[in-house]
């Protein structure tokens, strides 16, 4: 696994600097408020496709990691199913909107990437399941490169700045999505044909997962609460802020990816033992990042300008939050390994509901900052709730 984690995390480093070069470039180009917006829609969308996945991501690759693939091919069939009738809703309710001067017409691009992006990332269990190192991490660099690429080219013909970023990120999802199904050709073999039963029983079974999902990545509906309690002015900043904090979020999602299949071959004991280095790793990130958060404002002026500057403090609380932001979903995916998927999805569901509500009673009371500061509280009282479960059941 230590490998597979040192190959995933640098490439994923790289994808990430990559995505947030995009951002900042935009950001320079349309200002504030757009940069709000469209933070909006991408979180928005990103969260309906994590709705539409049902729990498969997680799911796969704890039954692939078990020789199940029986199950692997129903999941992943089902995931194709929901991805497509959910991307034909999400297309005509972007395009409702931007048919109503609410959106540009643009962002209809940006849910056909969200579609493509989550089948990508479902997908692409099964390959960090059987521990291959390259073939995750060559799919993410190539999305992410090819946004950035892609996104270059549309500014130098011209195109308006949106319409480029929109382009960039969707044709970048096409291609990701060739490279993994290229891949996947003879990878999961079973003489199961497609049937309803077969989609019921696989949804039957991940349902857990699926909460768990969902409730974890209600935290990305920040942005949207923000510009919805606040402005959409303190939403771009929010975005701004958090969009550069995304290549610091590497190391939990890629641990994330890992540790179902990894711990799922673990006995409890050791399961345990996994538990707390994760709590000593993150817990010691804090002498790093408290003094970090002091050059907050002066990255953020840096990457994005002097329009974006209130976003210093809003990066800086982010920061200092970020290590218990991080440690939640790996302890939760020791737990689901385990056998304690229905816990964690209990869990999720009551700490989605504290986070949403402390970021919107943040943003009420101080805009980016109260949110970023409630986000970070909701999660660390979420990190004492999965360790005191882990302490309890894993012996």
């Amino acid at each position: 696994m230590k490998q597979q984690f040192i190959f995933l995390v640098i490439s994923r480093g790289a994808a990430s600097v990559l995505n947030a070069l995009s951002f900042v470039w935009l950001g320079r180009l349309v200002g504030v408020e757009l940069v709000g917006i469209l933070g909006i829609v991408t979180s928005v969308t990103a969260f309906i496709f994590v709705l539409a996945d049902f729990g498969m991501a997680t799911y796969i690759s704890r039954e692939r990691a078990r020789g199940n693939d029986d199950v692997v091919i129903g999941a992943l069939r089902f995931n194709v199913a929901s991805t497509v009738s959910v991307g034909v809703l999400l297309t005509i309710a972007l395009a409702t909107f931007a048919a109503a001067s609410a959106l540009p017409w643009s962002t209809v691009l940006l849910g056909l990437a969200s579609a493509l992006e989550k089948n990508t990332e479902t997908s692409l269990s099964v390959p960090i399941a059987d521990k291959k190192k390259f073939v995750p991490a060559f799919n993410v660099l190539l999305r992410r490169g090819f946004t950035l690429i892609a996104f270059g080219v549309s500014l130098w013909i011209g195109l308006d700045p949106v319409l480029a970023f929109c382009i960039g990120t969707a044709s970048a999802a096409v291609v990701g999505q060739l490279n993994i199904r290229t891949w996947m050709r003879g990878k999961v073999k079973s003489t199961t044909k497609w049937s309803a039963a077969q989609l019921r029983s696989v949804a039957g079974a991940a349902w857990p997962f699926w909460i768990s999902n969902v409730t974890a990545t209600a935290r990305t509906l920040d942005i949207s609460i923000v510009g919805w309690v606040a402005s959409p002015y303190s939403a771009g900043l929010y975005s701004a802020a958090s969009k550069i904090m995304n290549p610091f979020r590497l190391i939990p999602s890629t641990l994330t990816a890992l540790i179902v299949p990894y711990a799922a071959r673990q006995d409890s004991a050791t399961a345990r033992k996994t538990s707390l280095k994760l709590v000593a790793l993150f817990m010691s990130s804090l002498v790093i990042v408290i003094p970090a958060s002091f050059f907050s404002n002066y990255l953020v002026v840096f990457l994005l300008g002097e329009p974006f500057k209130g976003g210093g403090l809003i990066f800086a609380l982010m920061l200092v939050g970020l290590p218990f932001v991080a440690l939640a979903p790996p302890l939760g995916s020791v737990l689901q390994s385990q056998g304690e998927e229905k816990f964690v999805s209990f869990n999720g569901i009551v700490f989605a509901a504290v986070t949403i509500l402390m970021v919107a009673v943040g943003a009420l009371i101080s805009g980016g900052e109260g949110a970023a500061l409630g986000l970070g509280i909701s999660y660390v009282l979420k990190c004492v709730s999965l360790l005191r479960r882990s302490l309890k059941v894993l012996h």
